[in-house]
């Protein structure tokens, strides 16, 4: 064999195995690529499962947030409603006149143990320094209505504010949003 063919079979061997080399790092870079492609795909899957997991809570969270909101408009409005019911209540109350209130004060004064000082308001004072019969009558106080009772062991509130704002109310509240909820 002469050195040419030596030289052209070594070169063609060369070749031969730097075309395999080629082809089975080609193969490895394509398995890599794969599997590449597969573990992206994984990724992608549980990154695209977070995202919708998230945007459920999410929305959960607004519809939940959005549900409150709602209640509490609700509510602010029926505590609205039940303020100005009592609001009324006072208003009628105050503005009724010394004939149509003195059954109420009678009433409240008989109810009193004997004893002690009675504050009218100032617009109730003339009515009840004649309803209190010989009690000892104080100096009248700034209420709009009612008075007050003061003796050495009891103090009563009897103003209008206290009987229909707190007393009134305390007691009928429940039914009053019963009612505006029927």
């Amino acid at each position: 064999m002469s050195l040419q063919h030596l030289l052209e079979a070594i070169t063609s061997e060369a070749k031969h195995s730097v075309a395999q080399a080629e082809n089975a790092a080609a193969t490895r870079m394509s398995q890599k690529k794969e599997v590449q492609k597969k573990a992206l795909g994984v990724r992608k899957q549980e990154i695209d499962d977070q995202v919708e997991k998230r945007k459920v809570f999410l929305r959960s969270k607004a519809e939940t947030h959005a549900k409150l909101s709602m209640r509490a408009a609700v509510l602010t409005r029926k505590q609205e409603n039940i303020d100005s019911i009592f609001s009324a209540a006072f208003e009628s109350i105050c503005a009724l006149s010394d004939k149509e209130v003195e059954p109420l004060l009678s009433s409240l004064l008989g109810s009193l143990p004997q004893g002690g000082e009675i504050r009218p308001s100032k617009k109730h004072d003339a009515l009840i320094k004649k309803l209190a019969q010989g009690r000892t009558i104080g100096a009248p106080i700034d209420a709009k209505g009612g008075f007050l009772f003061v003796s050495a062991t009891l103090e009563r509130n009897c103003t209008f504010e206290h009987l229909v704002l707190s007393e009134l109310r305390s007691r009928k509240e429940l039914e009053v949003a019963r009612a505006l909820a029927a």
